[in-house]
């Protein structure tokens, strides 16, 4: 059962590639698994996830079978033009599980363009309708959607057990067990994944984090007909999602930008580090009685850097800036509505 959920991604993204076509340049055929997990180290890839993720939303929930409460009053939505995701696979279960993270755990997490589900779906047990159980390794992230990439700003993993019923038209999450944080996270994860088979499998599923999310996104894309080409964790390298893109590598390159540029006017300049872990450097703004100081990401989409917070005159300033390279080898810096074109010193 351990690749059920993979396997159904699969076959809606083949499904709606036959009904889209090529017109949006992101609806072609699925590849295997393989690739996407081998393209740029998959251990290091893992590990990055727990470190840029921001784990707002508490885990530790208790081992107990934790009721369903009442959905969360729905919050202002950011990009009323990005829909909401939908699981189109033949897994009967996914959808009331994608629903529950939708009601339960987003509200707890700053709002952004798309919430998506990545499941990795270990065994189901449905011997008794009315209490139909679902393990898996459970995580769910939010994303702006900025160029080509999905770039990643809040989420979480949440193993364990979910509890289901049959109802009239579908399926219903009765109640969940969620492995408890911290210290007693080894003894929750003995309780919950209960035999060796299952806890072997919740073990190996961190290899496979990587080709879910990359399914994941990519038939997300497809269904909408989205051009995707990766996704992009915080200070780590964008992750190939489409692997018909054979051009991802070559265009995956971060600009030679480091160094000292300055303001048309000279009146502010600007040091730009050299590039740091991943696609982030670092950019210190001076002149006009300000200092701001900002790491960025660059997204090969826009040919743009993008940070959602910065420090101006050592405060702290949340909200959303880019620096755009321009063709004429110019930087535009763009911040809370005011532009800054600067050239090289």
């Amino acid at each position: 059962m351990k690749k059920r959920f993979v396997a159904t991604i699969m076959a809606s993204v083949l499904a709606a590639a036959l009904v889209t076509g090529c017109a949006s340049g992101a609806a072609k055929e699925e590849p295997k698994a393989e690739a996407a997990a081998e393209e740029a180290a998959p251990e290091e890839a893992k590990e990055a996830a727990p470190e840029a993720k921001e784990e707002t939303a508490e885990a530790a929930e208790e081992t107990a079978e934790t009721e369903v409460t009442a959905p969360a009053e729905e919050t202002e939505k950011t990009a009323e033009a990005f829909p909401e995701y939908v699981y189109t696979g033949e897994d009967p279960y996914v959808q009331p599980i994608y629903e529950y993270f939708r009601d339960n755990i987003k509200p707890d997490y700053e709002e952004a363009d798309v919430f998506l589900p990545e499941f990795d779906i270990l065994r189901e047990d449905d011997t008794d309708p009315e209490d139909i159980k679902v393990w898996g390794d459970y995580h769910v992230a939010n994303y702006s959607v900025r160029g080509t990439t999905f770039m990643f700003r809040s989420g979480g993993q949440y193993p364990g057990c979910f509890h289901l019923a049959k109802t009239g038209d579908g399926y219903e999450v009765k109640s969940v067990e969620f492995v408890e944080d911290g210290t007693d996270w080894t003894e929750s994860v003995k309780k919950i994944f209960n035999d060796d088979e299952l806890l072997a499998a919740f073990e190996a599923a961190s290899a496979d984090e990587r080709d879910v999310r990359s399914y994941v996104i990519h038939s997300y894309a497809v269904e909408n007909g989205m051009t995707i080409r990766a996704y992009q964790d915080y200070g780590w390298d964008p992750v190939q999602v489409d692997m018909d893109d054979k051009d991802f590598a070559a265009d995956a390159q971060f600009p030679d930008i480091a160094g000292s540029w300055k303001s048309a006017d000279s009146a502010m300049t600007m040091e730009i580090e050299a590039q740091d872990e991943g696609f982030t450097c670092g950019f210190e703004i001076t002149g006009k009685d300000m200092l701001c100081s900002v790491y960025a990401t660059y997204e090969m989409g826009t040919n743009t850097l993008w940070y959602w917070d910065c420090f101006v005159n050592d405060e702290q300033v949340l909200g959303e800036g880019t620096f755009a390279l321009n063709e004429d080898n110019t930087i535009t810096w763009t911040h809370e509505g005011e532009e800054v074109v600067f050239e090289r010193a």
